[in-house]
């Protein structure tokens, strides 16, 4: 009987670390081709998965001009 136990405990404690493990999904990847740049951000909210992405451009002088966006 404590064999099982053992066991059983075992797979519990292995099976919670299992649902640890980072997401690879979240982050920032950004991408520039000349002067716009691409820009989308994951991030975990609870179990669910949510993003923002903005396209931007830099002018002359160096200021920023957002062309697109979904961040309010």
């Amino acid at each position: 009987m404590k064999k099982y136990f053992c066991i059983v405990l075992f797979l519990f404690y292995s099976l919670s670390q299992a649902q640890i493990k980072n997401n690879p999904y979240i982050g920032q990847w950004v991408a520039t081709i000349n002067n716009q740049t691409f820009q989308v951000k994951i991030y975990e909210e609870g179990a669910i998965l949510k993003g923002d992405y903005q396209l931007y451009k830099i002018d002359k002088n160096g200021d920023r001009k957002t062309i697109y966006t979904s961040i309010n």
